[in-house]
């Protein structure tokens, strides 16, 4: 039972850290058009 949960856990934190790239190359995106619409 412990070695599911610890897979479980661990996959939801794989996860997490997707979620947080993802929405990291988004924000970077977002500055990047903002930058090209200045110029």
């Amino acid at each position: 039972m412990k070695e599911e949960l610890e897979t479980l856990f661990n996959q939801y934190l794989d996860i997490e850290e997707f979620k947080a790239s993802i929405k990291s190359d988004e924000e970077m995106m977002a500055i990047e058009e903002e930058r090209d619409e200045i110029e």
